[in-house]
């Protein structure tokens, strides 16, 4: 009988940005509008370099494991509207918060693993 056990190594991605994929395209219909809740969903974002550049140093460094790729920003979704409205000088979206919000789960996702294991992010920040 032959075992033949092979390391497993899983790259958990926040929300996906880059230059062609850019967060403004993605947020201009919702600029000027309105949204019941708070806005205080945690969001997780990474970017397109850090995505490849952690697989290649996963597999240079044969990684073993669930490591979450997301960048350091930490910020509700009602923060990074207003960061990327006010960047490009597009209407603020209003909150109802008498309205309760449709979505449930909101989960503030660490990368200190995969920081732990060596790799440094090439875009540490949301539009940072």
């Amino acid at each position: 009988m032959w075992v033949c056990w092979h390391k497993v190594c899983i790259l958990r991605l926040g929300g996906i940005y880059e230059p062609g994929r850019e967060l403004l395209k993605r947020f201009t219909g919702i600029a000027g509008k309105t949204f019941p809740g708070k806005g205080d969903r945690v969001v997780n974002w990474i970017h397109l370099e850090d995505v490849i550049a952690a697989i290649e140093f996963a597999r240079l460094n044969q990684l073993e494991g669930i490591y979450n790729l997301v960048d350091n920003s930490v910020m509700t979704i009602r923060e990074q509207i207003d960061l990327i409205c006010k960047k490009y000088h597009l209407p603020e979206v209003i909150w109802e918060t008498s309205k309760r919000s449709q979505v449930r789960k909101s989960l503030r996702v660490s990368n200190r693993k995969l920081k732990a294991a060596g790799y440094q992010l090439r875009h540490p920040k949301l539009l940072g």
